[in-house]
Order: C-alpha cells, then structure tokens, then sequence
C-alpha cells in the first residue's frame, strides 16, 4: 500500500467521522464501524471467528454510540475515548485512510498479535 495522504481534518459529526485528506479524498466513518475494527489486542482476535465476528457487530449496533473524544497520537494516528467502549486502539493513519477507502483496514488479514 502506498502511504496515506496527510490527515488535513478531523470533524466529530453526530454518527460518524469526517476525515479530509490532503489529496483532496474526503471520507465518513461510522462511529459504529470504526468501534468494530478496533485495532487493539482484545478487540482485533474477535474479527478472526465468523461467529463471534457476527455476534460483535450487532452487539456494537445496538449499544447508544455517543461521539468519541479523540486524541492525537505522536505524529501517526488518533486514539478514540468512547464512553461505553473499548478505548485501547491505536489508530495509525493509514488505518483510518484503509478503512475509508475500502472498509478493512486489516486488508483480508487475521490479527497477530506480537513482534512483527
């Protein structure tokens, strides 16, 4: 994959996520969607399994979804502080460009978790 463009903004709308690029790509991520690809350590294994991969999505969809706080990481990503939600995940940028351009950002991947 090539490098994500710079994250130019990050606006907090009601449901979802805007983020705006600096190649002028625009994307809306759902609350929802960015609190079932979590990329943490307890949350990623629960994608590997079909059924708990289910059974996580529509427990997701039907918690009250409030807007995150977010905070910025280092220079390469953002870490949403949800209420009632896992708040561990690390977001790179790239993940977020991922997951907004085609909707996995693990890419077809299982979770591993340790050194790479």
């Amino acid at each position: 994959m090539q490098q994500a463009p710079n994250l130019d903004v990050v606006e907090r709308l009601n449901t979802a996520l805007r983020l705006a690029w600096s190649d002028g790509t625009n994307h809306r991520i759902t609350y929802t969607d960015l609190q079932y690809w979590c990329p943490c350590a307890s949350c990623a294994p629960e994608r590997d399994d079909v059924k708990q991969s289910t059974e996580r999505k529509k427990e997701i969809e039907q918690r009250a979804i409030n807007k995150p706080d977010i905070e910025p990481v280092g220079r390469y990503g953002l870490q949403f502080k949800w209420q009632k939600a896992c708040t561990s995940g690390l977001w790179t940028y790239e993940r977020l460009w991922l997951l907004g351009q085609n909707g996995d950002p693990d890419q077809g991947r299982p979770f591993v978790h340790g050194p790479w």
